[in-house]
């Protein structure tokens, strides 16, 4: 099969002829229609020195969109020919394990992962992948969507997990600071599909905070870092690597009393935030890297009735031969807003 794999950070990734993966108990074999790409792994890629990464040489990419090829025969519940989302995290399974996890594909989060990573170590630039059963779900009702969008679901995905932490009901009000990134415009949009009153949309985009309100302006308000109103249920902080920590210690300060912020962005300067005013407000600060399980199929469910709207959105599209292209246009400086994302589709 074709690849893009990475041997060395000094190197772009090249493009090979490589053996199929081999199906191992607990597993499944996808052909690959689609794998997101994200706008950090150019730098990651090209790090002297990244986080943990896979042993080299191996395939990159996450959120891979697929179509089940082979089936372990341990593995119920999924036959070939169903149309899946592979969600890249791989967990420690054993409870008496140090709790450690890792993405296929890219990299993990501390020295133990990878263990994970040596198990697992290629993701979706490819055409065809492996990935353990527990990280496979049917696409359901959201087949027919285009797969190249549906690669949006890491992104999604991690909305929802904020949600979930953060206690959000229907009808509250959430604040999405870093609203025009990827994951801003994410995290808006599940907003208004799981129902909230209103959602703050604070950033500094002006074009695109514009078109974010567009999307429902009886819900959908537009806000400085600076002009967060007060009252807020939940924050979602979406901001990315900045080096101050003033967005997000604005949308705090908004919370209402007994309200939660839920930390998902990559914000590198430190939060001083003063005991006393948690403590007598009753507000939760907390962060939530991805999501569990259930949450793909949840969201596909959404997607497929309708009640997720993605045609807002744009997936650009690249071929195998041209992943090297994609990362650089997914970090470019001058990419479009967070409705736009990089996809690379195999032929």
């Amino acid at each position: 099969m074709k690849a893009a794999r990475y041997h060395a950070h000094d190197r772009p990734l090249e493009i090979e002829e490589v053996a199929d993966p081999v199906l191992r108990l607990g597993a499944v074999t996808v052909r690959v229609t689609a794998c997101f790409v994200s706008p950090t792994m150019a730098s990651v890629m090209a790090s002297a020195d990244p986080p943990p990464l896979p042993p080299a040489p191996f395939v990159p990419g996450m959120n891979v969109l697929g179509e089940v090829l082979e089936v372990a025969a341990d593995v119920p519940g999924l036959a070939p020919g169903t149309p899946v989302f592979c969600d890249p995290l791989v967990r420690s399974t054993n409870p008496g394990a140090p709790i450690d996890s890792a993405f296929a594909g890219y990299f993990g989060f501390t020295a133990a992962s990878r263990d994970i990573l040596a198990r697992w170590p290629d993701g979706g630039f490819a055409g065809r992948a492996v990935f353990p059963a527990e990280c496979v779900t049917p696409l359901g009702t959201a087949a027919s969507v285009d797969p190249a969008m549906l690669t949006r679901l890491g992104h999604l995905g991690t909305a929802y997990g904020a949600f979930a932490r953060g206690g959000f009901a229907p009808g509250q009000t959430v604040a999405v600071t870093g609203a025009t990134g990827i994951l801003g415009v994410s995290t808006v949009l599940l907003a208004l599909a799981m129902g909230a009153g209103r959602v703050v949309a604070a950033g500094r985009r002006a074009e695109t905070l514009d078109r974010l309100v567009a999307l429902d302006p009886a819900r959908v308000v537009a806000a400085g870092y600076d002009s967060i109103p007060a009252g807020v249920d939940l924050v979602v902080d979406a901001v990315g690597r900045v080096p101050g920590p003033e967005p997000t210690l604005a949308a705090i300060a908004a919370l209402r009393w007994g309200g939660n912020a839920v930390l998902v962005g990559g914000v590198a300067g430190d939060l001083p935030l003063r005991y006393g005013a948690l403590l007598g407000r009753e507000i939760g600060v907390m962060g939530s890297v991805w999501f569990d399980r259930a949450a793909p199929a949840v969201i596909l469910g959404m997607i497929g009735s309708g009640h997720l709207d993605l045609s807002a959105l744009r997936a650009d599209s690249y071929p195998i031969e041209q992943a090297n292209e994609a990362m650089a246009a997914a970090a470019a400086s001058d990419r479009p807003d967070g409705f736009t994302h990089v996809a690379v589709v195999p032929d």
